[in-house]
């Protein structure tokens, strides 16, 4: 129980650290990802994955999601024309988190549990998603999608349809007429 003084600062427990904060509730968003209660993967790992692929890639990013049995979803936005397709690219990213983490290479070798789902996105989605969120007042914080466990509403923006730049038309040039 808490001490009347205390009465109004909400506790937050980040095991084994406990914070005590005044005001209003906070909101914690996790940067952490818990794969079957086997594996925690951080956004270091999913991104030096990524990296060790040599992938040009513009943005990412990556929630757990329960279907039949947990995945990992990444949103990935490469930035050129690339001939890999989304099974390729979920082998290539796959094998180096296999190389990384040996409890996330130990999921498909003791559980057969293969967790790593890619989807790619449309080039310009993730600048897309920034512009949208300027339109709607969104302060700096809040233009990207973060990398870890975006929300529904989040990823719902990014999938919007990417809007085409405008072509702009040559002028044309008036011809006098007499």
């Amino acid at each position: 129980m808490l001490s009347s003084s205390l009465r109004s600062e909400v506790i937050l427990t980040i095991s084994p650290i406990m914070y005590l904060t005044k005001g209003p509730p906070i909101k914690l968003v996790m940067t952490i990802i818990d794969l079957a209660g086997f594996t925690r993967l951080t956004e270091k790992t999913f991104w030096q994955a990524i990296e060790k692929t040599r992938l040009a890639y513009e943005d990412w990013t990556i929630r757990k999601e329960a279907k039949e049995k947990p995945v990992l979803h990444l949103y990935l936005e490469l930035r050129e024309k690339n001939s890999l397709d989304e099974a390729q690219v979920t082998t290539v990213i796959d094998e180096q988190l296999r190389k990384l983490d040996e409890d996330y290479a130990n999921l498909e070798n003791m559980l057969g549990l293969q967790a790593l789902q890619v989807t790619l996105l449309p080039s310009g989605s993730f600048k897309e998603y920034r512009l949208r969120q300027q339109q709607a007042g969104a302060d700096l914080a809040h233009l990207k999608v973060p990398h870890i466990n975006p929300s529904d509403a989040m990823l719902n923006t990014l999938f919007k349809e990417v809007i085409p730049p405008t072509p702009v038309a040559p002028p044309t040039e008036k011809v006098a007429t007499r």
